[in-house]
């Protein structure tokens, strides 16, 4: 009885989600079988620094959240893995991409330097998102628009 609970729960919020679901890392959802386009952009990366972290991108937690702003979208919400920043005119608030290693993602925040085809991929908070950011650094990747936005 439990099981089958723990399915339909689990049934729903897969299919009624704003917006698909996705993994982190290598183990992000397979590739969407359509997309609207497939374009090849600059993807860097961003995170949201902790007070109190032994590491910053800068040299420390004020300067870092003056870089990559405070947690919280140009849009309004609060940056969670899954969002991106981009430039509305290429890519509208609220359009929906595919990213290889990244899975499906939002895009939600603009970006003090992202324009034209460039993308900033959030990585989370703390020295974890921090190394992940690093590591990602800038590159060019393909990307599939899965749903424009507004």
């Amino acid at each position: 009885m439990r099981f089958i609970f723990l399915f339909v729960v689990s049934a729903l919020y897969i299919f009624l989600s704003p917006f698909p679901i996705s993994y982190d890392g290598a183990h992000s959802l397979r590739k969407p079988e359509k997309s609207l386009a497939v374009l090849t952009v600059t993807a860097s990366a961003y995170y949201t620094s902790l007070e109190g972290q032994a590491n910053y991108a800068t040299d420390s937690h004020r300067q870092d959240i003056e870089l990559n702003g405070n947690g919280v979208t140009y849009s309004g919400e609060r940056a969670v893995k899954g969002i991106i920043a981009a430039d509305p005119r290429v890519f509208p608030l609220g359009t929906v991409l595919w990213i290889p290693y990244h899975g499906y993602v939002k895009v939600a925040d603009i970006g003090g330097a992202i324009k034209g085809s460039r993308i900033d991929i959030f990585m989370g908070e703390g020295e974890k998102a921090l190394e992940e950011a690093l590591n990602w650094g800038i590159r060019k990747t393909t990307i599939y628009v899965v749903k424009w936005g507004k």
